[in-house]
């Protein structure tokens, strides 16, 4: 898989940060959010299920097809998880914070 990728059959964007040494143990989904981690916590992929969904709610208007890149940031605190999604358009840029609650109900996916 390319950095990111937009799945166009669940509407799914998917961006990974993994290097060559990191190993996801596992994800867990937050919403429409589903973050990958490492055994040591380290947030390394991200993906946002309902993506159309999700644009129209940030008020980013652009179809995800049109994505020509994609990266994000993530830092963790005790309580919560703060993500900066930066997505390249074919005709414009978007950064987008993500304020995910850890306190929230969340699934473990194994």
């Amino acid at each position: 898989m390319d950095k990111f990728m937009y799945d166009e059959y669940t509407d799914s964007v998917i961006i990974a940060n993994k290097q060559k040494t990191d190993k996801v143990e596992g994800s867990v989904k937050i919403g429409d959010i589903i973050l990958d981690m490492t055994k040591e916590g380290k947030i390394v992929g991200l993906e946002i299920r309902h993506a159309t969904d999700f644009f129209k709610e940030c008020n980013i208007e652009a179809d995800a097809r049109d994505i020509i890149s994609a990266d994000f940031t993530a830092k963790q605190n005790p309580d919560n998880i703060i993500i900066l999604l930066h997505m390249q358009f074919k005709e414009r840029e978007e950064t987008v914070p993500l304020y995910l609650s850890t306190e929230a109900p969340m699934q473990v996916i194994a």
